[in-house]
Parts: structure tokens; C-alpha cells; sequence
């Protein structure tokens, strides 16, 4: 089953699909090993694990695993109703390679408001421009005044993008006025 799985990233499509059928054609016993490969670090491997769960009728829960299932089928408002147990991996989606899925990630913590300030503001700290000022952007937007104090260690943020969009969240949280994000 897992060289079947691994063949869903194959440069050819035709093999690709032979072993997205040959996957359904195990049928439900398959499962556990397509939401394993949700966890997968390959954008492709996902897209096939995604669609061979669809297609064998897996029905997604409130859980980790199922908020990455519903990223991956780009069905983001699904990961606000997942609540909490999604703030993980959106967190995580904070370092994609794609700015949409960066972006569409932080509005999803956005729209969970209070619940994902405190793990945002530990995002603060990443090894990743992108994730702080994704991070920053999003403590902005919610307006939590807990992430002013924080928020303020990155005015001299290394990354001068970083350091401004700090600046801008500190002071849409001060004045309390909606704020969209950086220009």
C-alpha cells in the first residue's frame, strides 16, 4: 500500500491515476494509511491521499488530521469550524511555499480570533520570516491586546517587512481600529 501512496507524487499522470485507482480498488481498508499520508511533507502526496479519501467516502472529524485534509482541499472555513484542533496546522501552513496558502492560513487563525492568539504569538519566535509576519499580521488583525508586548520584540525584527508589519499590528491593536494587514 505505501509504494502506492508514494506514487501518488510520480511525475506522469498516468501513473499517477493508475495508483489512485488501484488505492480505491483496496477500498476502505486503505483509509488509515491515506489519512497517515494527510500528514505527508509533499504537497502532491496530500492531493492524492485528499481525493482517494473522497473518493472511498471518508468522512472527515474535528480533528488535526481532518483541518489538513480540508487545507488540502482548499475548503478553509472548515478548519474555523474544526476550532482549536486546527490552529496547529494552520500554524504550521504559515511556512508553505505558496503565499495563497500562507494567506489563506493566517485568515483562518484570524477568524478564530481569541483561540489562536497565544499559539501566534509563540509563532513569533520561528526561524521563519514568513511565519512572523503572518504571525504578526494576524495578532494585528484579531486586536487581542496580548500581542502588543510580543509584537514589540520584532521592531527590530532582522527582516525589515517583518519589523514593519509589527509596527503596524502594534498600533492597530492600541488604537483598536480594524485593520486588514500590510500593504
Amino acid at each position: 500500500m505505501v509504494p502506492l501512496i508514494g506514487m501518488f507524487h510520480d511525475q506522469d499522470w498516468t501513473v499517477r491515476g493508475q495508483a489512485y485507482k488501484s488505492v480505491v480498488r483496496i477500498g476502505k481498508s486503505a483509509i488509515p494509511q491515506l489519512v497517515a499520508a494527510l500528514n505527508h511533507e509533499g504537497d502532491e502526496i496530500k492531493w492524492g491521499a485528499a481525493g482517494t479519501l473522497e473518493a472511498l467516502g471518508w468522512k472527515p472529524g474535528a480533528d488535526e488530521t481532518s483541518a489538513i485534509y480540508w487545507m488540502v482541499k482548499g475548503e478553509w472555513h472548515r478548519c474555523v469550524d474544526i476550532g482549536a484542533p486546527a490552529i496547529p496546522p494552520l500554524i504550521a501552513r504559515l511556512t508553505h511555499w505558496d503565499a495563497t496558502v500562507r494567506r489563506e492560513a493566517m485568515g483562518s487563525l484570524v477568524r478564530l480570533g481569541s483561540l489562536s492568539v497565544e499559539p501566534l504569538i509563540a509563532a513569533l519566535t520561528s526561524d521563519h520570516p514568513h511565519v512572523r509576519k503572518y504571525a504578526a499580521t494576524a495578532l494585528g488583525m484579531i486586536g487581542d491586546k496580548r500581542g502588543e508586548q510580543p509584537l514589540m520584540r520584532l521592531l527590530s525584527d532582522r527582516d525589515r517587512e517583518v519589523s514593519k508589519v509589527a509596527s503596524e499590528a502594534i498600533s492597530a491593536i492600541q488604537t483598536g481600529e480594524m485593520w486588514r494587514g500590510s500593504s
